[in-house]
């Protein structure tokens, strides 16, 4: 049976059973989260400029520079796209 995380959620009322990725998912998040923060630190773009190229919120740059399991993938690859990252241009 395959498992299907979803973040924390209250349905009608009701707490939803809610799974969390593997340790080492997580774990892969945060370095990749790191590696993009420091990527885009050495390009000198603030968070709002990242986060406009990108077309989202600085608020979702923050999320994805935490390497937050919640967030969509899609989020995480149009950043490494804007950032020019080999693969992703």
């Amino acid at each position: 049976m395959q498992q299907i995380y979803l973040p924390k959620a209250v349905c009608r009322g009701v707490r939803v059973d809610v799974h969390t990725p593997p340790e080492a998912v997580e774990q892969a998040l945060v370095t990749l989260g790191r590696n993009i923060r420091t990527a885009r630190r050495r390009r000198r773009l603030s968070r709002q400029q990242l986060a406009e190229k990108v077309g989202m919120s600085r608020y979702l740059m923050a999320d994805i520079e935490a390497g937050k399991p919640t967030t969509a993938m899609a989020a995480y690859v149009g950043v490494l796209w804007a950032l020019g990252l080999r693969g992703f241009g």
